[in-house]
């Protein structure tokens, strides 16, 4: 697990972030559900990630205004979320449930990742758990599936197969 900038700066290539929109609001039902109606108010921060001067990410994410009070007093296109939510709020990251989907970029979207409409992108929904296994962070994400490649490893654990004789 690695947040955006780490990724990429493996592969020596650079990152910039840009703040769309930082604002609090009231959650939509799905982010209710998401985060099981335990907060009434969140910060949504809608970013553009680009890697390499390539706009490659737009994401919106959600984090309650409970757990990080002043996150809008940061500097999001300079300091990892993650980072921040470590060292000035003491969070404890454990890990990350990330659900794909591939969809078709509307033209709003593709405006925001300077490519065509209707292009095929990567819909990302991540879901950022502490070490208590309480959501911290949601976000959405629409990725370009030329530049954001995601590769996953699964360990194959073979399961004792009991004879029937």
């Amino acid at each position: 697990m690695r947040n955006f900038d780490d990724a990429f700066k493996m592969n020596s290539q650079t990152t910039v972030t840009k703040v769309i929109q930082l604002e609090q609001v009231s959650p939509s039902q799905k982010i209710k559900d998401v985060f099981s109606n335990q907060y009434d108010t969140f910060f949504r921060i809608e970013r553009l990630r680009s890697v390499d001067g390539e706009p490659a990410v737009y994401v919106q994410t959600y984090v309650p205004y409970e757990i990080a009070p002043t996150l809008d007093q940061e500097d999001l296109e300079k300091q990892s979320l993650f980072h921040i939510l470590q060292t000035k709020y003491g969070i404890v990251i454990d890990c990350v449930r990330k659900r794909f989907r591939a969809v078709n970029a509307n033209k709003e979207e593709a405006g925001w990742l300077n490519i065509e409409d209707n292009t095929a992108i990567q819909k990302v929904e991540t879901l950022v758990l502490d070490k208590d296994g309480q959501p911290i962070e949601f976000s959405i994400s629409k990725d370009r599936s030329d530049i954001s490649v995601f590769h996953v490893l699964l360990k194959y654990t073979q399961t004792k197969i009991e004879s029937m004789e």
